[in-house]
């Protein structure tokens, strides 16, 4: 066992929630009304605090020593974000509100280098427990970009430009509710053109899961 017991106790889920866009405070984590048309994203869930140093170096653990096993508790504390969000967000899982899961995908020479594209195993865990559908072939990344880390807002959304396009399941989102997943946010700017894509294809909302804003 990578993450024993008494480890993810010591791992609280973050109890504030923020909006995807100008990272203040929201209730539920949607994105405010002045922040909407500079968003693709209708709200996002971020699960842990990235200070937080056994949450970092699991996260460290499961991207860079690809140590997969560590899928199932970092997917645990996914769900654990969304069951707190219930009690402002009716109802993330007691009447399903959310229909599908769509991780955000790697480049595929990176994915051939690391051997597994960490945010589908989180996603399909996230899936596992609430019993919903993944669809890691909806979207495709084309581009193999560069660190967002010091760039500021125009720099990262051209970075992102053309970087996803629709895959080979993008029609089975259309018409759902629908959870983008990954690891560590930063920026924000990936999830954002992730959801570009499914807003495109007919998706009805887009919402971010992610383990931490790094």
């Amino acid at each position: 066992m990578w993450l024993c017991e008494n480890c993810q106790s010591k791992i609280p889920t973050l109890m504030e929630f923020f909006c995807p866009v100008c990272s203040r405070g929201s209730l539920r984590g949607e994105v405010h009304d002045h922040c909407r048309h500079n968003s693709s994203l209708d709200g996002i869930f971020i699960a842990g605090d990235w200070n937080n140093k056994i949450l970092k170096k699991a996260i460290h653990r499961f991207k860079y020593n690809f140590i997969q096993d560590l899928k199932n508790p970092l997917g645990k504390l996914l769900v654990e974000k969304l069951e707190q969000a219930d009690t402002f967000f009716v109802p993330a899982l007691s009447e399903g509100y959310f229909e599908a899961i769509v991780p955000v995908p790697l480049f595929s020479r990176r994915e051939l280098w690391r051997g597994f594209n960490q945010a589908e195993l989180l996603a399909r865990s996230v899936g596992e427990l609430l019993l919903l559908p993944v669809f890691s072939g909806a979207v495709r990344r084309i581009k193999n970009t560069k660190t967002q880390v010091g760039k500021n807002q125009k720099e990262r959304q051209k970075n992102m430009l053309g970087a996803f396009v629709p895959g080979l399941e993008i029609g089975e989102i259309k018409g759902k509710k629908v959870l983008v997943v990954d690891d560590v946010v930063t920026t924000g700017e990936t999830m954002q053109a992730v959801a570009k894509v499914l807003k495109s294809a007919g998706a009805v909302e887009v919402w971010g899961l992610c383990l931490a804003r790094g």
